[in-house]
């Protein structure tokens, strides 16, 4: 079948050993589908890992705000909708894994965060974090 092109949302680009994955196409299709389209750059942060992470707490039961914080967001995706994950031959197959977490961390809502990232051959290919709740020893025996 060869090299993908397209899959699961995600475009594959490649160019002399490298390989870049990108979503423009999906996210061109989702400014289109909230008309959305020709909106502007506003926000400058290169990372929205948080923002969308933030807002995603709130998907069951969104307010005004939340939605303002999504307008927010989708024009900065525009705005970079030619940037991409770039993967290129390190020529070695090393593995190695990294965790942190912080202990009730969130001055916000109290629960700690923890996450993990793994690469192998010099190239990130699983990351996760996470919050949870924080169980004090004399509650929990209560």
């Amino acid at each position: 079948m060869g090299r993908p092109r397209y899959f699961l949302g995600i475009e594959f680009a490649y160019a002399r050993g490298k390989m870049t994955l990108s979503q423009q196409k999906y996210v061109l299709d989702l400014l289109e589908e909230t008309g959305l389209l020709g909106c502007k750059l506003e926000i400058t942060r290169p990372n929205i890992s948080y923002a969308v992470g933030l807002l995603r707490q709130f998907m069951h039961e969104p307010r005004e705000v939340h939605w303002q914080g999504v307008l927010r967001v989708l024009p900065y995706v525009k705005g970079v909708l030619g940037k991409g994950l770039l993967y290129k031959n390190h020529g070695h197959l090393d593995i190695a894994s990294y965790s942190d977490s912080g202990y009730a961390g969130d001055r916000g809502d109290k629960k700690s965060t923890s996450g993990f990232c793994t690469y192998a051959g010099g190239i990130i290919v699983t990351w996760r974090s996470k919050k949870q709740n924080v169980v004090s020893k004399s509650s929990a025996e209560t």
